[in-house]
């Protein structure tokens, strides 16, 4: 049971980190692409 929670503890952390990574990548990537095409007239992809 121990290990369960030392589990939890460690990986917890790491996967809340990695989703709020991806969604801020979601939501920054039309901004990005639209800040871009006004400065630099084109959009990375």
């Amino acid at each position: 049971m121990g290990w369960c929670i030392w589990f939890a503890n460690r990986w917890a952390p790491l996967v809340a980190g990695r989703n709020v990574g991806l969604m801020a990548m979601e939501l920054f990537t039309p901004a990005r692409d639209a800040l871009a095409q006004r400065t630099l007239g084109w959009v990375p992809r």
